[in-house]
């Protein structure tokens, strides 16, 4: 509608984008919260009516001849606010429809979704032979037809009881629970890099490269749009057919491949050189879009799915919308529209970078590790798996002794153990931080006792963090006592 019926200038092509975004950053969170609280299933079967009310809203204004770039603004920002609480709806309800295999249950998530998307992208490239009058009517029946699919499932299994909990700490509780738990925290921070280096130049970049550069019109963004689409497709198969084994090393590897197919659109290729490219950036963005949503159904809570579900989606479209599309809108108006795209990769291949040199990748491999298929398998076979293949993860609660400043692990017994491979491994957040409210009233043992994330293996407990690692492992030098007569 921006680029091609109303030949708006690139700023506003990032301006409307930016308005179809940016109510994820006030929103989402708070559907994240309602649906911790709700039928998901109905909720969601409400948001498709709202949908599809304001499709045929925007029919009627189109039909009148009343388009003007403030009427897609303001639908840009309704339909917006509808996703910001569809998107966490959606994703946690996919926890209630199975307990196991969650990353086979991403892929075939991201395959429908996907899958959709380039079924309206090539209804969309038809709007120049049948009307866009037309193209809208079929957005509007898809909304719709969804209902009666909704209707099929289940109600939500478990609703949480948290009427008495402050609604603000209530809303907010995902976002402190991501921040504070490393293997949550890093692709949190990943989705948003994503969101400013990657969804902002697809979104905002993309139609004027396809309208100033290659001088095409809505069909050939229609092939842009597709392209997308089909190669988070292939993408999607791949993981369904393979897996993932290391979550962390699969994302850096994926964003380190999109930074490149960005870097060979951005040297001025053929028009359908760059739709492989975009395929090929497609099939990326899936390993890395199946790993990091894997991660966070598998991860969150169940008395938080919802609201640390709507952070990671907060990361991908809070960040594109505040930051990305119009960061991206005003590059193609000053460095033009090949630099802009230069500038995208540069900033992806940055904190590919920076999150390899700090460890973050081994951070989330060690947290999500999980076996090879054929070892797996074999072990089926054998009736004998190996527990060594088996990893929990488990919350450690541990401080210093007030009067020496040892490391310490709260035990089992509500001791104070000096070696990690003694204390209580919590299976919920929930649980560690209840106990952690109890003992953190004894200040005159321990000071400032907090939780943290590990594994539980056959070897023992393995924290996750560098941090935990050398704490567990003690100081590397004994202090001597003034006296001479030992350690300290």
């Amino acid at each position: 509608l921006v680029v091609f019926e109303l030949k708006a200038d690139p700023i506003w092509v990032g301006t409307a984008q930016s308005a179809l975004m940016v109510p994820s950053l006030f929103f989402v969170l708070i559907g994240g919260h309602i649906a911790d609280l709700v039928d998901r299933r109905r909720l969601l079967i409400g948001l498709c009516v709202a949908a599809g009310i304001l499709s045929l809203t925007l029919l009627g204004v189109v039909a009148s001849g009343g388009l003007t770039l403030g009427v897609v603004i303001a639908y840009a920002l309704a339909a917006g606010t509808v996703q910001a609480f569809i998107m966490p709806a959606r994703d946690s309800m996919l926890s209630d429809m199975t307990d196991r295999d969650l990353t086979n249950a991403v892929a075939g998530l991201l395959l429908a979704q996907w899958g959709s998307q380039a079924v309206g992208a090539l209804i969309g490239s038809t709007a120049s032979f049948v009307g866009i009058e037309v193209v809208i009517v079929a957005h509007a029946a898809l909304l719709f037809g969804g209902i009666p699919l909704l209707i099929l499932l289940p109600a939500s299994r478990a609703i949480r009881q948290g009427a008495a909990e402050p609604v603000l700490h209530a809303v907010l509780g995902g976002l402190r629970e991501v921040l504070r738990t490393p293997v949550l925290r890093i692709p949190f921070l990943l989705a948003f890099s994503v969101g400013i280096f990657a969804i902002g130049p697809y979104i905002v970049v993309m139609p004027v490269l396809v309208r100033n550069y290659y001088g095409g019109g809505v069909g050939e963004l229609g092939l842009i749009n597709t392209a997308f689409p089909l190669g988070t497709i292939a993408g999607s198969m791949i993981v369904l057919r393979r897996g993932i084994r290391r979550k962390g090393r699969a994302q850096g590897l994926a964003l380190a491949f999109s930074a490149s197919c960005l870097l060979v659109i951005a040297a001025g290729i053929p028009f359908y050189a760059t739709l492989l490219c975009v395929v090929l950036w497609g099939t990326s963005g899936a390993i890395f879009m199946n790993a990091g949503r894997s991660i966070f159904q598998e991860k969150a809570p169940a008395s938080h799915r919802g609201r640390v579900l709507s952070v990671y989606t907060l990361g991908f479209m809070g960040a594109s919308g505040l930051i990305g599309a119009p960061l991206f809108g005003a590059l193609l108006d000053w460095i033009g529209i090949h630099a802009a795209l230069a500038v995208a990769a540069a900033g992806t291949l940055t904190t590919v970078s920076t999150v390899f040199l700090l460890g973050g990748f081994r951070i989330v491999d060690l947290a999500t590790a999980v076996a090879a298929p054929e070892l797996a398998q074999a072990g089926a076979e054998d009736e004998t798996p190996s527990m060594a293949l088996h990893q929990d993860p488990c919350f450690v609660i541990t401080g210093n002794r007030t009067q020496e400043g040892s490391v310490v692990y709260l035990a089992a017994d509500g001791s104070w153990a000096a070696k990690l491979q003694e204390a209580e491994a919590f299976a919920d957040a929930a649980q560690a931080d209840a106990r952690l409210h109890i003992v953190a009233a004894a200040q005159a043992v321990v000071t400032e006792p907090y939780r943290f994330e590990a594994t539980r293996t056959a070897e023992g407990i393995l924290p996750i963090s560098a941090r935990e690692e050398l704490r567990a492992q003690g100081p590397s030098t004994r202090l001597r006592r003034p006296d001479g007569k030992g350690a300290l």
